[in-house]
This record gives C-alpha cells, sequence and structure tokens, in this order.
C-alpha cells in the first residue's frame, strides 16, 4: 500500500460513502427516477423529444458511478433502475395520463348522426349520437391474433335505421365478445345510452414513434391496430364496407366531469405509486454504494463529485486540471461547438447540407476522444451534452423557420393564379398571388384539434360555388390557432384584410428524427375534415398557404423567428457556460487546497 497517495491519509478513505455521502445518493436517484414519471405525465403530449431527452440524460447521469471502479455495480444498477422507470413512464402515459388530458383538450359532440363523415370528428373524445342509433352486434367479430396476446379483440358497428352497409363508426371492446354476433362491451346492451369515447389514432396525431415501439408500452384498449385487422374481419364476415379511417369508440355511458376526475384520481394514484417505488429504489442504491467493491488501495474518491479529477494513472495520482485546460474545454471548445451546429442548421442546411453534417459531427468526434482520455472523461461528457442541446435546437429552428422561410424566398413567384387552377402545377411555388376573383371562404374553414393547438385550414376559391368544378379546392389558407373553439372562425394571419390575395406556401418537411412531426399532416386532416364536411373536392396534395396582403413582408418574419431564437439560445448559453466554468474554478480552489492540507498532513507524520 503506497504511503505517499493524499486519499490514504484519511483511514476512512477506504470506507466508501460517509453518511452524508449516502443521504446524497439517496437523494440523487430519488430525482433521476421521480423525473422520468413525471416528464412523462406533465410534457411529453407537448413535447416528446424534450421528454426522450431528459431521459437519456438521467440514464447517463444513473451511469456516471461505472467511471469508477468501485462503484461499478452502484451505476450498473442505476441505469438498469432508469430503464425500467422509463418503461413505466411511457406505460403509465398512454394507460392514465393520455385519456385525462383528453378529456381536458379534444372536443365533445352530440346528436351525431352515423352517415356523417368521420373526418368530421377526427378530433373528438367523445360522441353522443342521435337518438335511434344502435351497436348493431349482430355484424360483431371478436379477433384472436398472435401479436395481440391472450386478448380478444371486439368490434361492432354503430348504425342506424337509414344507414346502409357503409359504416363509418365502429364500437370496440376487449376480452367482452365470443367470435361473431357477439358484443357485450361496455353499456352495448344498453338501448338508452347512445355515448362513447373515441379511440385516439396515435399514428396520425404526430407520434413518430408509436408505430416503432411505443403501442407495446399502451395498453390493449390503445392497441389501434388490432381492432383495424378486425374491422377487416368484420367486412370479409359480414359483407359491410368500412370507411378507410373510421372512429372507434368504447361505448358506455358516463359523465365528463365524474369521468374527469376518476381518471386524474388515477394519474395521482400512478405518481403515487411511482413515488414510493422510487423511494424503495434510492434506498436499495444506497445499500449498493454502502460496500463498495474493489481494492483499497486504489485512488478512488468517496465523494460524485471527485470522479474523473482523482484517477489512477501509471501509478500516479493525477494533478488537477490547470486553469487553461479548465477554460479551453470547459468554455471555449464547448461554447463554439455550440454556436457552429446552432447556426448552421437553420441558415446553412438549405443549401449546404454536407457543410452542416461536417459541423455537426466533428465536435462529437472531439468528445469521443476526451471520453477516451481518464484525464478529460468529464470535459467529453459534458461537450456532447452541449453538442446534443445545440444540435436540436438549431435542427428545430431549421424545420420550424428556416426551412419555410428559404423555401418560400427561393420559390417560384406566381402571379394571377385562378384557384380552379391546378395544385400539381404550382407545386414549385414560394409565394402566390391570386386573381381578384378568389375569395377566402372562411365560412368553411375547420379546426383540427391535437395537444392543445388548433389547426385551421380555410378553402379559397372563386367568389360563389356554382359548378361541379368549382367545388374543388386546390388551395387553402392555413394557420394554428386562429379559428376559434370550434374551427369556425378563421382569422389567420391577414384572413381579415379585405384587399389580402396573396400568400406564402406552407411546404412539407416531411418526418424528421428527434423533430415534432411536419404541421402539415394535420393541416391536410383540416382539410380532409372541412371538405368532407362542406361537400368539398380536395386534391390528394393541396397547396397550403399563410394568407398575405404582403407575402414578402410574410416571408421575413421567418426569417426573423430564425435569428431570434438563434441569438437567445446564443445568449443563454454563454450565460451557463460562464457560470458552469466559474464553478469549475471554484471546485478546483478547494480541490487544490484539500490536496495541499493533505501532503502537509503526510509531512507531519513522524517516520
Amino acid at each position: 500500500m503506497r504511503q505517499d497517495d493524499p486519499m490514504l491519509i484519511d483511514p476512512n478513505a477506504s470506507k466508501g460513502f460517509s453518511p452524508g455521502g449516502l443521504f446524497g445518493v439517496f437523494l440523487f436517484f430519488l430525482i433521476l427516477l421521480c423525473s422520468v414519471p413525471v416528464a412523462f405525465a406533465m410534457a411529453f403530449h407537448i413535447n416528446p423529444t424534450m421528454v426522450l431527452l431528459l431521459v437519456v440524460m438521467c440514464i447517463t447521469l444513473a451511469g456516471v458511478p461505472c467511471l469508477n471502479d468501485r462503484y461499478r455495480c452502484l451505476g450498473t444498477a442505476g441505469i438498469i433502475s432508469m430503464l425500467i422507470f422509463t418503461v413505466i413512464g411511457f406505460h403509465g402515459y398512454f394507460a392514465f395520463v393520455q385519456p385525462a388530458r383528453a378529456l381536458e383538450e379534444l372536443r365533445s359532440f352530440n346528436n351525431v348522426l352515423p352517415s356523417q363523415p368521420p373526418a368530421s370528428y377526427s378530433d373528438a373524445v367523445s360522441l353522443s349520437f342521435a337518438d335511434g342509433t344502435v351497436v348493431d352486434d349482430t355484424k360483431a367479430v371478436g379477433l384472436k391474433m398472435v401479436e395481440g396476446g391472450p386478448h380478444t379483440y371486439c368490434v361492432a358497428p354503430i348504425l342506424d335505421d337509414t344507414q346502409g352497409e357503409r359504416v363509418n363508426y365502429w364500437a370496440i371492446g376487449v376480452d367482452c365478445c365470443e367470435g361473431v354476433n357477439s358484443f357485450y362491451c361496455g353499456d352495448a346492451a344498453n338501448p338508452l345510452n347512445f355515448k362513447g369515447l373515441v379511440l385516439p389514432d396515435l399514428t396520425s396525431s404526430g407520434d413518430v414513434l408509436w408505430s416503432s415501439f411505443e403501442k407495446y408500452l399502451a395498453p390493449p384498449i390503445g392497441r389501434r391496430e388490432h381492432f383495424t385487422q378486425a374491422i377487416k374481419q368484420a367486412e370479409a364476415t359480414h359483407g359491410v364496407t368500412s370507411a378507410s379511417e373510421p372512429v372507434l369508440l368504447e361505448w358506455k355511458a358516463f359523465s365528463n366531469e365524474q369521468l374527469q376526475e376518476e381518471r386524474w384520481n388515477h394519474v395521482h394514484i400512478f405518481l403515487i405509486a411511482v413515488g414510493v417505488f422510487a423511494v424503495l429504489a434510492s434506498m436499495i442504491m444506497v445499500a449498493v454504494a454502502s460496500n463498495p467493491i474493489g481494492d483499497d488501495s486504489i485512488t478512488a474518491p468517496t465523494d460524485l463529485r471527485e470522479i474523473g479529477v482523482l484517477l489512477q494513472k501509471g501509478g500516479q495520482v493525477e494533478e488537477p486540471q490547470t486553469f487553461r485546460e479548465i477554460i479551453s474545454l470547459g468554455f471555449v471548445v464547448p461554447y463554439i461547438s455550440f454556436l457552429a451546429v446552432l447556426i448552421s442548421w437553420p441558415f446553412v442546411m438549405y443549401f449546404y447540407p454536407e457543410v452542416v453534417y461536417t459541423l455537426t459531427i466533428v465536435p462529437c468526434l472531439m468528445a469521443v476522444c476526451l471520453l477516451s482520455i481518464d484525464r478529460y472523461r468529464q470535459h467529453g461528457i459534458f461537450l456532447l451534452f452541449v453538442v446534443s442541446i445545440g444540435i436540436y435546437v438549431g435542427r428545430l429552428n431549421y424545420y420550424r423557420n428556416g426551412f419555410q422561410h428559404f423555401s418560400s424566398a427561393y420559390g417560384r413567384t406566381y402571379t394571377n393564379v385562378l384557384p380552379t387552377e391546378k395544385a400539381d402545377a404550382h407545386s414549385d411555388a414560394g409565394k402566390l398571388y391570386f386573381h381578384s376573383s378568389a375569395v377566402l371562404d372562411w365560412k368553411r374553414a375547420y379546426g383540427y384539434l391535437l395537444h392543445g393547438t388548433t389547426y385551421c385550414a380555410a378553402p379559397i376559391h372563386l367568389d360563389g360555388i356554382k359548378t361541379p368544378a368549382e367545388r374543388t379546392a386546390e388551395f387553402w389558407a392555413v394557420g394554428t390557432n386562429c379559428c376559434g373553439d370550434k374551427g369556425t372562425e378563421f382569422d389567420c394571419d391577414d384572413a381579415k384584410e379585405n384587399f389580402a390575395r396573396g400568400g406564402v406556401v406552407f411546404h412539407d418537411r416531411g418526418g424528421q428524427w428527434m423533430i415534432m412531426p411536419s404541421p402539415y399532416d394535420h393541416y391536410h386532416t383540416a382539410v380532409k375534415a372541412s371538405a368532407e364536411t362542406h361537400k368539398l373536392i380536395a386534391p390528394e396534395r393541396p397547396i397550403l398557404v399563410r394568407w398575405a396582403k404582403e407575402p414578402v413582408e410574410l416571408q421575413e418574419k421567418l426569417l426573423g423567428a430564425a435569428i431570434g431564437i438563434t441569438v437567445l439560445s446564443a445568449v443563454s448559453a454563454l450565460i451557463v457556460l460562464v457560470l458552469t466554468t466559474l464553478g469549475m474554478f471554484i471546485y478546483k480552489a478547494r480541490r487544490l487546497h484539500r490536496l495541499q492540507a493533505a501532503q502537509q498532513a503526510q509531512g507531519q507524520q513522524p517516520p
């Protein structure tokens, strides 16, 4: 055992954490384990990407003890616990939180006819049908499949006396039917019930991870794809024809107020249970931390804050990092890397994507190199975290503002456009100036409500609809949260300007990894609902525009928004990095003081 090791001066150095340190471990893991399920409950419906980034960060922090050989078991147990609580968070969101929030954020409709188009109610949470509506159990089907496990997925058409063989609405349930011609799910046997709760279509609602793995964490009643297969079997068995995107409902009598209270009580119970299990798991972490493994002669920090500062290398204890190393690796390199990705994504990606990818990969490779060096491992982790935030903010800024600005600025400008012209003939448009005969028909607007945001669409056509050709709406004005609670009061951009006849084309950027889905799909849902409700004909890919009196001014607003987000992010990052560097200086000073005190104590020991 070496006598020159300052860590061995303290006789308690080999015993692991002090009582205060164990309490710190308890709080550390308690906060990490609780933060993930709480984030799912509070923010996943608004910004799932940020919640997933939080999950990754928490898993990384839980694994930090693995950097020290003596506490590798603690880090491994922390990672496993975080993965388990992540799965719990996913399941709790789909089983409890999402149904509770749906009652608050989505709409309820009354006096619905089964013959009405289902697209008109794509944002409904509940439907109350007109008298005479029944669940036809004589055309019901129960389907068992390998993918559905032991459950039976039951469907039955919702019809009235005037309806033919086309079914727009289906009652559903799990394990409440026996083969065909049997359906006793919910209140299907109650002839006085005409209400149902809508099963949301998460595939079309913008959840890009649903099809990959989230659906496997949802309860059986949330597996829409299994009910869709059962509907196909009902079509083949009973000769009915279903709408391509029908509305699926749990047929049950309920009071909105009581059901909402009941569902939120389930959410609260879920969070309380998560807290209890988090306390138990944190106590297990303390038990693991109080029994470190490994050779006591190895220099090992007894405080998680010292990991990466005192590491064994070549038989000598490394000196603390210099001020130059702290400034360059803790401030200069992270900030320059952050600015590179933050600026290049919104302003360079449209023209030179290869440059952006290079600027994105280089700091990531630099972080990997720092991670391979014991002395700079903490700087590698910090750099990787800072660059990840910069990439996310930069990409989000590009797809929301930069992409739309440059697509409009560098797209073609068409003038004197007639609303009856084909949308495909203007697919390369950036700005459109319509003929003076064009009108914005705000009376036929529709708003699609999703996650608290209303996506509004209103057709652009000639003044008056007289011929079948004029019923085809090739161009639509769009906007968010600007068409009233029911979506029928279109007031987006310059919709109320009498002389507005122009528009900035809203381009579909497509789905992007780690970015919220393109609003184009939600606008298209509103377009389809308006077209079916008002007997209009919409093309498969209509042209969507931001209605404006001066399209160039609206175009420049997009550029201003991109610049504003970039400046705000750069200033915020500067403040955070300055504070972080200051903290590292304070830590260095305290560490030097401890080392000097240890050396002095060693020099005063008798030979």
